[in-house]
């Protein structure tokens, strides 16, 4: 038999109605604008009028912008800075690091050994023999020899030229 654990923990009271809980979510704690209003106060590079062509060029866009009244480069410009400020944002959090505390970003695991050559060619060689925990027979089916023409392990497909000559 199989032991569960529950784990629960109390952060606020039990909502009592749903107008107690669109008053909860009307009340913001932060706003994204604050961390996008900072272009300026990180003294990070900003992206000018070659750099913005270069990255259009790069990414295979067309360069071909106003480029006399600054309008829509200005905008272009302006966002990009901003997200690149937005990046800064996030990488300047501190974040606490402790051994019990592992900070992976994805599913994962990232402390696994790195395979060798070795390692590889033998999974390798594994997979090609059948598994009979997993109930497959060795040489149970060969497709081969239902093909009425083969050569090399690879079929012959002759049909499309066959019915050409036909009509």
């Amino acid at each position: 038999m199989l032991a569960k654990r529950n784990y629960s923990a109390k952060v606020i009271s039990k909502f009592q109605s749903v107008v107690e809980i669109k008053d909860f979510l009307s009340k913001p704690e932060w706003k994204v604008s604050s961390l996008l209003d900072q272009v300026n106060n990180t003294g990070t590079k900003s992206i000018d009028q070659s750099q913005l062509i270069k990255l259009l060029q790069l990414s295979g866009l067309s360069t071909k912008i106003s480029r006399d009244d600054d309008g829509g480069n200005g905008e272009l410009i302006k966002s990009l800075n901003n997200q690149i400020n937005f990046i800064n944002h996030l990488h300047s959090i501190k974040i606490f690091e402790s051994k019990n505390y592992n900070i992976d970003s994805r599913i994962i695991r990232q402390d696994l050994p790195a395979l060798k050559y070795g390692d590889i060619i033998e999974q390798i060689n594994n997979c090609a023999k059948p598994d009979l925990l997993k109930g497959e027979i060795p040489k149970n089916w060969d497709p081969m020899k239902l093909a009425s023409e083969n050569e090399d392990g690879y079929y012959i497909v002759k049909e499309g030229l066959i019915k050409d000559e036909k009509n």
